[in-house]
């Protein structure tokens, strides 16, 4: 060991860290610059960097594409930057950059440039599918759990009629062919019909599916890194807060002893064969045989605690990739370390005091929460960003976190939010009064032609459009419909996502190409009918003759709740609520409508 250690205190080498706005980035840059290796961060497009490139121990930061948003040309940029610069190791830490460089160690055959587990490690470290399965196998205590679809396959095994509810429905980690990266996650499936929305959206992903019971307990972790059939480092923790409160990230944790955790996560890996680093996550109530709910084949957010806690993780990985051999030695883990990231603290407060209760039961007392957010900003807690020998960045996230916080004391003294609030709600309620108006309209006028607004005419409007002319087929006494969008690119299809949402409901999206408005579509129109507040601003900026015959969809079945949000870009399954909301509101407008008619004929 003597002899490895003076080949690795005379090696300095170059490492790049992409995606450096991760949690677990400082971590990295202060284990491996402590040690006399230069760090290269890479970063996307951001309003404002992250903390860590103040770090004295960061030489270089460079613009890299998004590789979640733009995982292709992340590639594209990671192999142009190896090609460059061909002695610079890289140290893949987010699941897309992980993902990125093993498909170019693949491709490029460049094993001796990414510092990642082999391919049949990680097939299972980002796969809650095989993961499960080989938790299993291993012989540990893993939820009930139905395996609804392996990764790359297109269709589900059947839901038997017995599934019990609520369940929670696991997604794995995959790419688009939109040349994006998608993180796996997870939802509550309270009813069969919520599932099958959920399962529908999650279609086109051909990710690995499964299904789980909710299990009680909090978050723990066995952590390890393995080399040449060796566990060279372990260490655990326990989870005290997460946001939210009722399952997720960690905000606060400590150091654990935990020899059940240990030695079921070492078991797991051994039984793998597994090389490289890991985080085996439990959910354990305490004295009870603890739950598996994952592998993470990268370093964790809260890497800090087990460097604090003197375990070397990110050095010993690159001393074992790039010697074969590593100086760091497992410490005797037995004094209790605390550790908290202070920006996720608050968020875990706040999660507190907005969800009162869930599946998981009743939230912690807001008193004892905000007790604990006190005492820990007096203890001796360990802070996620901040080292005596490297301050610049924890003191950089403190300024952060005070000038948000205070920034909202002054919003809230100064009445801004409220300001803003009160026009948004004066124009919601001159919008609601207008529906109102025109709503009642309908029992006097005649009405021909519908046309269905949103912004940008995939998702909403589109589907109001089909959904109606399908309604129509079997009423023809009913006005026809069109729809539109304000969005000035055209001939856009409706996101696969939102027509499976839409084909499980019965409308077939796949023909359909997204229109932009035009004053021949609003002079044909009887009727328009608008999705939310800024379609309505949009309309009356563009068209304001057209503001007497406008409605708000959602008015017409929840007067108090007439908005009936965009789904673009948000979480599964975001679709199916959409679609829910706007069957009941169509359904709302038709009973209206022939309401009309049977008065007329009368």
């Amino acid at each position: 060991m003597n002899e490895i250690s003076a080949k690795l205190n005379n090696q300095r080498l170059t490492v790049l860290i992409p995606q450096a706005q991760d949690r677990s980035v400082y971590g990295a840059v202060c284990s491996l610059g402590r040690a006399g290796h230069r760090v290269v961060l890479a970063l996307p497009p951001l309003h404002r960097p992250p903390p860590v490139v103040r770090s004295r121990f960061v030489v270089k930061v460079l613009e890299s594409p998004d590789p979640i948003k733009k995982f292709d040309q992340f590639k594209g940029w990671l192999a142009a930057y190896q090609k460059a610069h061909p002695d610079v190791l890289v140290f893949p830490i987010n699941e897309a950059v992980v993902q990125a460089a093993a498909d170019l160690r693949g491709e490029l055959g460049l094993t001796s440039t990414f510092i990642l587990p082999r391919d049949a490690d990680m097939q299972v470290s980002l796969s809650k599918y095989h993961a499960n399965q080989a938790a299993i196998q291993a012989g540990l205590r893993v939820p009930e759990t139905l395996f609804l679809r392996p990764p790359a396959a297109s269709d589900y095994a059947e839901i038997p009629d017995q599934q019990r509810f609520p369940c929670l429905v696991k997604w794995d980690n995959c790419q688009t062919t939109e040349g994006t990266y998608l993180k796996g996650d997870n939802r509550i499936a309270n009813t069969r019909e919520a599932l099958l929305e959920i399962l529908a959206e999650l279609r086109p992903r051909q990710c690995g599916v499964i299904l789980q019971e909710l299990v009680p307990g909090s978050g723990a972790g066995a952590f390890f890194y393995r080399h040449q059939g060796k566990t060279i480092l372990k260490f655990a923790h326990r989870r005290l807060h997460e946001v939210p409160w009722t399952g997720g990230v960690s905000s606060l944790c400590c150091s654990s002893n935990d020899a059940l955790l240990l030695e079921r996560g070492e078991r797991l890996l051994e039984s793998l064969d597994y090389e490289g680093v890991a985080m085996v996550e439990f959910r354990q109530d305490a004295g009870n045989e603890p739950h598996f709910i994952e592998i993470n084949g990268r370093l964790w957010g809260s890497l800090t605690l087990a460097l604090k806690a003197g375990v070397n993780f990110p050095l010993a990985m690159l001393e074992c990739f790039s010697a074969g051999d590593t100086s760091v030695k497992q410490p005797a883990v037995s004094k209790r370390v605390q550790w908290r990231h202070l920006p996720m603290e608050l968020l875990h407060v706040r999660s507190v005091f907005s969800k009162r209760s869930s599946v998981h039961g009743a939230a912690p007392s807001r008193v004892t929460t905000l007790l604990s957010l006190a005492w820990h900003s007096l203890a001796p807690t360990c802070s996620d960003v901040f080292w005596r020998d490297d301050p610049k960045p924890g003191l950089e996230s403190y300024k952060r976190v005070i000038r948000a916080e205070l920034s909202k004391v002054k919003c809230f003294l100064v009445g801004t939010h409220r300001r803003k609030r009160a026009i948004e709600l004066k124009q919601l309620a001159e919008a609601k009064s207008m529906s109102q108006r025109a709503v009642k309209s309908l029992e006097e006028k005649s009405v021909s032609n519908i046309l269905f607004l949103c912004y940008g005419n995939i998702c909403r409007s589109s589907y109001a459009e089909y959904q109606w002319q399908e309604t129509h087929a079997s009423a023809l006494n009913l006005p026809t419909a069109e729809s539109a969008g304000f969005h000035q690119k055209v001939e856009r299809s409706t996101p696969e996502r939102f027509q499976e949402a839409a084909r499980l409901r019965g409308v077939e999206l796949c023909e359909h190409r997204s229109k932009m408005i035009s004053q021949v579509q609003i002079d044909q129109s009887d009727l328009v009918v608008v999705m939310d507040l800024q379609n309505w601003k949009a309309l009356e900026q563009a068209f304001p003759t057209a503001m007497s015959k406008t409605i708000l969809l959602g008015y017409c079945d929840d007067p108090r709740n007439s908005i009936i949000p965009d789904p673009y870009d948000q979480p599964i399954p975001a679709g199916a609520e959409a679609y829910r909301r706007i069957d009941s509101a169509l359904q709302a407008l038709k009973c209206r409508l022939l309401h009309h008619e049977e008065s007329a004929s009368k």
